[in-house]
């Protein structure tokens, strides 16, 4: 009766260790992925992106793989540097989220080094807020990169 207990154990104990390793694959299969934000301490990996290019304006709109959560804004070619995208939004659920600028908050500060008409590709973080009434819902975003071609 023991070893059968042993066993039973023994099977428990390997059937949730190897259940375990798969968030740590899944998020080394996401470190490709075009565009990458913290929000609120959790990791996001947007994998599907849209670019479209209309004269020197560049428009992104990025998906999540389960198209949870929705990044877009904006850059304009040849512009480099600090505070060269625009329009940022962060759409989660019935939630559209906008650059803060309340409380003396700067928005999104981000960094773009490279812009053309086929690469665009920088860096991003700060807080953005939802309207909802009277109601502000802050979210901050953190180490947010962008490297897309196109």
């Amino acid at each position: 009766m023991k070893k059968i207990y042993l066993f039973v154990a023994v099977a428990c104990a390997t059937v949730f260790s190897s259940c375990s390793s798969d968030d740590d694959s899944n998020d080394s299969a996401n470190s490709n992925a075009p565009v990458v934000v913290t929000i609120d301490g959790q990791k996001k990996y947007f994998e599907e992106v849209d670019v479209e290019v209309n004269g020197s304006r560049i428009y992104v709109t990025a998906l999540t793989k389960d198209h949870a959560d929705v990044l877009s804004f904006e850059a304009q070619v040849p512009y480099t540097g600090e505070e060269s995208i625009y329009d940022l939004e962060y759409k989660k659920g019935n939630n559209t989220y906008y650059e803060s600028y309340e409380n003396n908050d700067e928005g999104i500060i981000d960094n773009v080094e490279i812009c053309t008409e086929h690469k665009l590709k920088g860096t991003f973080h700060g807080n953005v807020v939802s309207y909802q009434g009277e109601t502000l819902d802050f979210i901050t975003m953190t180490n947010g990169s962008f490297d897309l071609v196109y």
